[in-house]
Parts: C-alpha cells; sequence; structure tokens
C-alpha cells in the first residue's frame, strides 16, 4: 500500500529551477557517502524505525515541527497534523504538484508522539488483540510516525482513508509515480 511516505537524501540532490521540482542526480559509487547521515540518530532523515528497531530514545520529540499547508484531515489544532518542517516543505511542493495534475492529496496522519502512539497502539490490542495489532500498528517508540518524516496521505475526498484501497486511487498513482521527485 501506498500511504506511508517517508523524507529521503534525494532532498540533499540538484534542484531543477526551471520546473521548480525536485530531481534526483544520479549518484555513482563513489559519490555515495553512507556516512553523511546517521541511521541512529532520531532527528537523522536517514533513522532506521521499524518493528524491530526502536527511536532513542523512545520518547523522541521533534524540535521542528510545523502544520504543512495542504488540506488537513483534522485541522491545525491536532498534533498529528504536523511533521518535521522539512518534511512539510516537500509535502507541500508535492501537493501543489498533484493539484496541477488535477488531484488533491489530505494528509491523514503525520507525527504521533509516544502517548498518542501508546494509545493507537492499546485501542488496536483491545479490539484485535496484540497478534493482529502487531501486524497492523507500531508499538509506542518504534513508528516512524514519532520521528516527524512519516505521513499518512489519501485524496481530499476522503475516500480510502489510511487504507490499502488508497493505491487503487488517481492520487495514490500518481504519488507512486512522483513521490520520489520530492524526497518521498
Amino acid at each position: 500500500i501506498f500511504v506511508g511516505l517517508r523524507v529521503a537524501s534525494v532532498r540533499d540532490n540538484q534542484k531543477d529551477t526551471s520546473q521548480n521540482t525536485t530531481t534526483a542526480k544520479p549518484a555513482s559509487p563513489t559519490d555515495f557517502n553512507k556516512q553523511k547521515f546517521s541511521i541512529t540518530s532520531p532527528a537523522s532523515q536517514w533513522v532506521v524505525v521499524n518493528k524491530e528497531r526502536p527511536l532513542n530514545p523512545k520518547s523522541y520529540v521533534p524540535s521542528d515541527l510545523a502544520f504543512p499547508e495542504i488540506v488537513l484531515r483534522r485541522g491545525s489544532g491536532s498534533g498529528d497534523m504536523q511533521l518535521k518542517k522539512e518534511t512539510a516543505k516537500a509535502l507541500e511542493e508535492m501537493s501543489a504538484a498533484a493539484k496541477k495534475a488535477d488531484l488533491s492529496i489530505m494528509l491523514a496522519s503525520g507525527y504521533r508522539s509516544y502517548q498518542v502512539q501508546t494509545s493507537v497502539y492499546g485501542s488496536e490490542v483491545a479490539r484485535f488483540g496484540e497478534a493482529i495489532a502487531s501486524m497492523e500498528s507500531a508499538r509506542p517508540g518504534y513508528s516512524e510516525h514519532q520521528t516527524g518524516f512519516a505521513a499518512d496521505l489519501t485524496p481530499s475526498s476522503g475516500q480510502c482513508v489510511i487504507a490499502d484501497c488508497f493505491a487503487n486511487t488517481p492520487e495514490g498513482k500518481w504519488l507512486a509515480k512522483n513521490a520520489y521527485k520530492f524526497g518521498f
């Protein structure tokens, strides 16, 4: 499914200012520096966070959260509509490009604090049991959303909100083809 997006090193590459889009410069093996960013620091855009690899500290809170200026599922009063500032800017650029293709994307979920993820995971456990919850949701401290780099997107119509069917929407198909151009 194509609902979770993540900022990547593409943002460090050249900008094509004639079209105001980000383009990736092909890296040769000698150009690519694996040490450029940490995979363990929670503030690093290369941080690896997954079900086996927690944030350190698990209670990490990004220092530069911002509300992207795009359609928000819950409005700007909700903390989970924030992203790291760089990610929010990249999402704004991607949303503007989608609009040029007559598509509208909405941020369905962004940053989740340790406390919010505790609640989300706990609700999933209560509804489905721990085995199913662990397949569908991350334990607190193990979620990419806590980094501020992850964004769940959906069509602005509200169709397929955080659901597998998103991949088959025009917006989902467009994102699958174009998200990399914006660092996702």
